[in-house]
């Protein structure tokens, strides 16, 4: 069942926050609890906050996005993870064989 951050509660945000990283193989007691304006490293309330930010704003916007075309079905959004936008399209072509010399 999908939860948005912003039901979220300040605390149970953190909690997501530090289980995310937690999982992710971040240690947070890696980080300064006080800070040091010799090195700049972010403090561990500094970056909490900035990720609980970040959650509140742009993942939902992100997994709400939709193709423009009206519905689109199943296979509309599966072509789209087999095909990508490429940056460089013309190199991609070129090592795949697939410009006209």
């Amino acid at each position: 069942m999908p939860v948005s951050a912003a039901s979220l509660t300040d605390e149970e945000l953190t909690a997501f926050v530090k289980a995310r990283l937690l999982v992710s193989g971040f240690d947070l007691s890696l980080l300064p609890t006080t800070f040091d304006p010799a090195t700049g490293v972010p403090t561990q309330d500094s970056l909490v906050a900035s990720l609980k930010g970040f959650v509140r704003s742009t993942p939902g916007a992100i997994n709400t996005w939709r193709p423009a075309s009206g519905s689109p079905t199943d296979d509309d959004l599966y072509a789209q993870q087999v095909a990508p936008p490429l940056e460089y399209p013309s190199i991609v072509e070129a090592w795949t064989g697939k410009v006209d010399a």
